[in-house]
């Protein structure tokens, strides 16, 4: 049977269409590769962007989780919550998906590039809102270890970011976190007392104790071990960090000093 012209058209039409359609696929599929590559060969000499931010905000706050990594998924969820605060021009999905590739994939960066980006493209309110995220992060179960400590002073020097600001922005974390406590203590449950005894004892080592007599006598060898002056020769950084600690022990100890029975 003869075919004619059209019909040969139309043949060549179809094959024409298939090949376009593969070859927009095959872009695709590219094209989302590369996006995926971004996130995993990120160099920080971009421009100074969304994007970029996002990933310092994310890297440094998965670096601090992963000190602690008792109740995860609420920090993970607080840290969504203010990436949608921080980013508030993108959609909820297109943060938790961001967050998730950035998760998933987790190379650790070259940190001293990343930080000398920041430093160069970033201005000091930028790089204080980083730090409120982190120690937000730090305190979000009222019990703050000395690895998250030495972490928001580590990256408070990176930033370049003075022992005063650091200091004041745990000062704040902490002011909130004793006047929670006082008011816990005149109207929560046993239960939450027992919760917030419990907390204050794993600050001072202990996992339960018999008597205030036994807490007593922890509390004056860990604060002689922990005082500031052992430190003296000790750097700057070591030094605020030695400060912060003996802070942490003596709350803890006023705290089960008035109300462990």
């Amino acid at each position: 049977m003869k075919v004619s012209f059209f019909e040969h058209l139309l043949s060549a039409s179809v094959v024409v269409g298939f090949l376009a359609l593969s070859m927009a696929r095959v872009s695709n599929v590219k094209h989302n590769k590369q996006q995926k590559d971004k996130f995993y060969r990120f160099r920080w000499y971009h421009l100074y962007n969304e994007d970029s931010l996002f990933l310092v905000y994310t890297y440094l706050s998965i670096g601090l989780m992963r000190l602690d990594r008792e109740d995860l998924k609420t920090q993970q969820s607080m840290l969504l919550e203010k990436l949608r605060r921080r980013f508030g021009s993108w959609t909820n999905k297109e943060i938790t998906e961001f967050y998730f590739d950035v998760l998933k994939g987790y190379p650790k960066p070259d940190m001293a590039s990343m930080f000398k980006w920041v430093n160069d493209k970033s201005n000091e309110r930028e790089k204080i809102q980083i730090l409120d995220v982190l120690a937000d992060l730090a305190y979000h179960n009222d019990l703050v270890t000395p690895s998250e400590f030495k972490f928001l002073y580590q990256v408070a020097a990176d930033l370049k970011i003075s022992q005063d600001t650091i200091r004041s922005i745990i000062a704040i974390r902490q002011s909130r976190l004793d006047s929670r406590q006082q008011r816990s203590s005149r109207t929560t449950s046993h239960q939450s007392k027992a919760s917030i005894i419990k907390r204050k004892l794993h600050v001072l080592g202990l996992n339960h104790a018999k008597n205030q007599e036994e807490i007593r006598l922890v509390y004056r060898k860990l604060a002689k071990t922990n005082h500031p002056d052992r430190f003296a020769n000790k750097s700057k950084s070591e030094q605020d960090m030695a400060h912060e600690r003996f802070i942490e022990i003596k709350v803890a100890y006023d705290y089960l000093m008035t109300h462990f029975k």
